[in-house]
């Protein structure tokens, strides 16, 4: 009597006995019926010795495998917002990832803080911190050196080495005939630099000036 395999039952001669053709041929059919019948990803099971999947076959763990990759995205997305979507692939998002760090980086060196797009992203979040934000003062002087009765001089447009927030002019000037008056203007909110005064101080232009002193602009920005 022959011996058996322990999966297909195939018969296998004992050294003693004589090989028989259809004996071969019964094992070549249930190889190929095994094959034909068995070898897909939902038949085939697998030893999950980590315990890592809930599936017992091929087919269901590439599935959870999926699943999973698919809610990972999902949630990355969900917390870092556009430009990342769920549809992008992992090599997407790790680029856009970096466009991200790269332009926080390059902010961060704008406003004088040392930083590269190499850095970890909590390191560069953190030196946000270290931005200064204090509104900064910058003035500028003019003097319009007008003749007697000629009337208002503009202030020349001058830029702020920063975003402007406030500005005012003030300074003196006389009548014709009169005391010195000082002024000071209404505040300018809101300005793009460079910034530029309809007039030096917003004299009414219908006032003659016979004499001014030097106008000083002041700004305040950040």
């Amino acid at each position: 009597m022959p011996n058996y395999t322990t999966h297909l039952n195939l018969a296998k001669p004992l050294p003693n006995e004589s090989a028989d053709i259809t004996v071969i041929n019964a094992n070549m059919d249930a190889i190929d019926d095994a094959i034909g019948t068995g070898l897909v990803a939902d038949n085939i099971t697998f030893t999950d010795s980590a315990n890592l999947f809930n599936a017992t076959t091929v087919e269901g763990a590439l599935n959870e495998l999926f699943i999973n990759a698919d809610n990972g995205k999902k949630a990355i997305a969900g917390v870092v917002g556009q430009p990342l979507n769920n549809s992008d692939s992992f090599v997407q998002m790790q680029s856009k990832i970096q466009v991200l760090k790269d332009t926080l980086a390059i902010n961060l060196v704008n406003n004088s803080i040392q930083a590269d797009g190499s850095e970890d992203l909590r390191a560069l979040v953190n030196k946000v911190s270290n931005i200064d934000i204090s509104l900064k003062t910058y003035s500028i002087e003019y003097t319009p050196n007008l003749p007697t009765g000629s009337g208002t001089s503009q202030f020349p447009p001058f830029s702020v080495p920063g975003t402007p927030v406030i500005a005012t002019v003030s300074g003196s000037y006389q009548f014709t005939t009169g005391p010195i008056v000082t002024y000071v203007t209404c505040p300018l909110l809101n300005m793009q630099s460079p910034i530029t005064f309809t007039q030096s101080g917003d004299i009414n232009p219908n006032v003659s000036v016979a004499n001014r002193d030097t106008a000083i602009a002041k700004v305040l920005y950040y």
